[in-house]
């Protein structure tokens, strides 16, 4: 939070320029961090919808099996070589009873990517984000109905104006786009399910992180190659024209090491930067792919009510960056102290000392562990 505070008092009346060139080296990493999470999602957002719908590639569980196949390789490399950076990374040993805890979560997981590929095969990006948007919807529904937990009237505000401008750039390609929104929306529900699991699942054991990476790809691994199988995959990849391309596959690995990549990027974001700026860096991010999926891919025609509809679905999530901004404003200053509380603490505390002190109890050591407790 040190670091946005830096920013905004730093950037007033200032130039662009002269603010990049003034950043202490606290500012540049979160700068950069911030930089390197933007673009790795934007990447591999292109990454997928170009092998999907350019290249036309519709074995999507063999591209599961490679994601998952090189996290799990990534985790265990980790753990083997690098004891110290798994545990910064919160990976740990296997444990059996976690990974019983953890099969539905890896369930979902499968699921929920396997879902989103077809919607994004057959949306176009805009709108595909712009659905993908109401999946905070979604997410609030499930965790009343899991956690009993109530959102702030703004957060409800914020996410009612998201889905009304989903439906208001939606409107007129419902019918022709129907399959595609149908997937897009399934993806949301699962989405919002698997969250919450994910946080039951956090509160049981403890596993976050590339822990959850770990767990996730042990169960997802099996159930891919499973899927391509019975999907008969493996005789779609070897028929595949551009199965021997390089470009071809130097995007399936650059976006599998993305996915891996993504995990480690939005839990470092968060932690140096706080979660606000993680959430004001995804708004720009998507921000960002909106007009370069536009331009880089065919099938968006920018009428006036699609364009209305992304301008009212990107202004309610700008509003509920600012509930989550307030709320994270309001819960710091609950949990500090008031100054005159705090300074009643600290005259306490003297008082005691000094009486002490003139009483003779004990050394002055003794007197000074007796003031502190």
């Amino acid at each position: 939070m040190g670091s946005d505070a830096a920013f905004s008092k730093g950037s007033r009346q200032r130039g662009l320029w002269s603010l990049l060139t003034d950043l202490t080296p606290e500012q540049t990493r979160s700068l950069k961090i911030c930089v390197a999470y933007a673009t790795a999602s934007i990447t591999i957002s292109m990454i997928y919808k170009a092998i999907l719908s350019t290249w036309n590639f519709d074995a999507k569980f063999t591209l599961l099996t490679a994601q998952a196949a090189l996290s799990l390789a990534f985790c265990i490399i980790v753990m083997e070589f690098w004891p110290e950076t798994a545990a910064d990374l919160h990976l740990r040993p296997f444990d059996m009873k976690v990974m019983r805890k953890s099969l539905p979560l890896g369930v979902l997981y499968v699921a929920n990517i396997a879902v989103g590929w077809f919607g994004l095969q057959l949306v176009d990006v805009p709108m595909f984000l712009a659905i993908r948007r109401t999946a905070t919807a979604f997410t609030l529904g499930s965790e009343f109905f899991m956690l009993g937990a109530v959102p702030s009237p703004l957060v409800q505000v914020g996410v009612l104006v998201i889905v009304l401008g989903t439906v208001i750039a939606g409107w007129e390609t419902f019918n022709s786009d129907f399959v595609g929104y149908a997937y897009t929306l399934g993806n949301n529900v699962v989405t919002a399910v698997q969250l919450a699991f994910a946080k039951q699942f956090k509160e049981e054991t403890g596993i976050q992180g590339f822990g959850l990476v770990y767990y996730n790809a042990l169960t997802a691994l099996p159930l891919a190659v499973l899927g391509a199988a019975l999907r008969g995959e493996v005789a779609y990849v070897f028929e595949y024209e551009h199965v021997s391309d390089p470009r071809f596959i130097a995007a399936v690995f650059v976006a599998s090491a993305l996915g891996c990549f993504m995990t480690y990027i939005v839990l470092l974001c968060a932690t140096v930067n706080s979660p606000t700026v993680t959430s004001v860096t995804g708004n720009i991010k998507d921000i960002a792919t909106t007009f370069i999926g536009a331009a880089l891919f065919p099938g968006f025609e920018a009428t006036f009510l699609k364009v209305a509809g992304l301008l009212v679905s990107f202004s309610g999530s700008g509003m509920f960056t600012y509930a989550k901004l307030r709320s994270a404003a309001d819960s710091q200053v609950h949990s500090e102290p008031p100054a005159d509380v705090q300074a009643q603490g600290t005259a306490s505390r003297q008082s005691k000392k000094q009486r002490s002190r003139l009483a003779g109890s004990g050394s002055s050591e003794e007197s000074d562990d007796g003031s502190h407790a």
